[in-house]
């Protein structure tokens, strides 16, 4: 059902007659299948016995409401050799069977899952051979990256977690070294140097990125200044492997100072994990749903741990976590002009909820798609989908230079937020599904904006010339300037629901208009004046 939409006739600035739609959509509640956030299903494979992945099981995956798995690849027959090449033969074909059946997978690399009560851990080789190995694994990580959510940090400790080791140092055993810290940042920063700039590695602790970097926490977290780009510190994330269990997580070594700093930095990069226990003073609905919120979290296990689960689905509050998790974007409204020409630039105004507990966490177009009855237009919108952030409103104001060469016609208008890679761009499945009624094309990925516009040559668009006694400067941000009649004029400016927002009369001449507390969007301004009653109507973008 379509909801109402309020028609307004609107006088540009070039004497351009045009027609303004405003659409109010409608939301829903649905659980929705969408990447690169959700719950996720554990996998794994060793190279002492390879599980390859099949098609008809992440098929399964995918049925059963999954977008993202988790993948263990152990290497641990090469804890003295190089990675074989029929290991990473698999791997390859692992990649490239995630990418046909549209999951992709938070990735993590280690030697051993066996944790001994004592050392020796036996958890990772020297420094110079697992360095090697990160160089054998480039290509992989590079060619596959498209359908890679998150490479977590791993490699040393037992289970891949930064923590149990015998080369890299465990603190439990004995005080850590410099060395030891040398040795660990040197393979984090091997792995940011293989990793593509558009991809983030996740640590396991805080405290490990600042201690290789030099951060203070939580004074040096990143801001939304530096998020995006392309410093190491934009581009490391968190995972969180025993969220709940305590008031540390055993995660944080100080959690008054650590904890704000997860928090804080995890808004512009990637939170995820698993629990490692029910402890019902901290994973109760209530708590839980704060941290989720405060964290940023995009991912968890759906299956670790059960108890944790349980505790949800009979507190309630589970539904809710599958919705929230990750991104959940939905159309308030839109404002669309219905008449355009070739040639010119054509606006448009979205209003969007996240109501989830994270913005999207990698790079993704925002597409506007005109589709004509004979040729489709695709125009790439400048927005940053990532600063999109949960728990908030967006509003999106465009304008898009259509091509001289657009044909005329009848174009209905969609929007698209596909895949950034190109082979995934036209997958439906790794599209961004709003959470809207009515909206969603699930064979093409894209949005029906319930809007048509009439594409006309200018000259049809134009109105008889008319003596103008007006004229109005616009720059968004900046105080109007009108100039009219010295034997004076009015003035109002109404808003796209056709309220009256600011009145005045008795202008003469030049007049600076400013607009404070207006709401960023497309206003309308009518002027008339005095002397002769004749009026014009101009429309503003603030």
């Amino acid at each position: 059902m379509r909801p109402f939409a309020v028609l307004l006739f609107l006088m540009l600035g070039t004497s351009l007659l045009c027609q303004v739609d405003t659409v109010v959509y409608q939301p829903t509640n649905d659980t929705l299948l969408n990447p690169e956030r959700g719950f996720y299903r554990y996998t794994e494979t060793r190279a002492s016995s390879p599980t390859p992945l099949t098609a008809d099981f992440l098929e399964w995956i995918r049925s059963e409401g999954r977008t993202i798995i988790f993948r263990y690849f152990f290497l641990d027959t090469f804890l003295d050799a190089p990675i074989s090449n029929g290991f990473l033969q698999q791997i390859e074909e692992d990649f490239a069977v995630m990418r046909e059946s549209g999951v992709k997978v938070i990735a993590r690399f280690a030697y051993t899952d066996h944790f001994p009560t004592e050392p020796p851990y036996l958890d990772a080789p020297p420094l110079p051979l697992l360095l090697s190995h990160i160089d054998q694994l480039k290509p992989l990580i590079q060619n596959n990256s498209d359908v890679l959510l998150t490479l977590q940090n791993g490699f040393w400790g037992v289970w891949g977690e930064n923590y149990y080791s015998d080369v890299y140092g465990s603190v439990l055993d004995a005080p850590l070294t410099p060395q030891n810290w040398a040795d660990r940042r040197a393979v984090t920063d091997s792995l940011l140097a293989v990793l593509p700039g558009n991809r983030l590695l996740s640590l396991r602790y805080p405290l490990l990125k600042a201690t290789f970097y030099g951060f203070d926490v939580p004074a040096d977290s990143l801001t939304a200044t530096e998020a995006y780009s392309g410093s190491i510190k934009s581009r490391t994330g968190y995972h969180n492997d025993c969220f709940l269990v305590a008031a540390n997580d055993f995660t944080f070594g100080n959690t008054e100072t650590e904890k704000p700093y997860w928090e804080t930095e995890s808004r512009y990069t990637i939170m995820g994990g698993e629990s490692c226990g029910d402890n019902p003073i901290y994973t109760n609905c209530v708590n839980a749903l704060t941290d989720l919120e405060n964290a940023h979290w995009a991912y968890l296990n759906d299956y670790y741990h059960p108890d944790v689960l349980d505790r949800w689905a009979a507190e309630g509050c589970l539904p809710e976590i599958k919705r929230r998790l990750g991104y959940r974007l939905s159309l308030e409204k839109g404002i669309y002009e219905t008449t355009a020409a070739p040639g010119t630039n054509y606006h448009l105004t979205l209003d969007i909820r996240n109501e989830g507990f994270a913005a999207p966490v990698n790079p993704r177009p925002v597409e506007l798609v005109f589709e004509g009855p004979v040729s489709t237009y695709r125009f790439e919108l400048p927005v940053e989908i990532r600063r999109w952030y949960g728990g908030q409103s967006h509003q999106v104001e465009a304008v898009v230079a259509l091509p001289e060469s657009m044909e005329t016609g009848t174009y209905k208008l969609y929007l698209h937020l596909p895949d950034a890679a190109p082979q995934l761009r036209d997958d439906a499945r790794y599209a961004i599904q709003l959470a809207n009624s009515g909206l969603w094309e699930a064979v093409t990925g894209r949005h029906d904006l319930q809007v048509q516009v009439e594409v006309e040559p200018v000259s049809s668009l134009e109105p008889e010339p008319v003596a103008s006694c007006f004229s109005v400067w616009n720059r968004p941000g900046a105080p109007l300037q009108v100039r009219g009649p010295a034997d004076g004029y009015d003035l109002r400016i109404i808003d796209m629901a056709g309220q009256t927002r600011l009145s005045q009369r008795g202008l003469a001449g030049i007049s600076k208009i400013s607009l404070p507390g207006f709401p960023r969007g497309m206003y309308v301004v009518q002027l008339v004046c005095k002397s002769t009653g004749q009026w014009e109507v101009f429309k503003i973008v603030w």
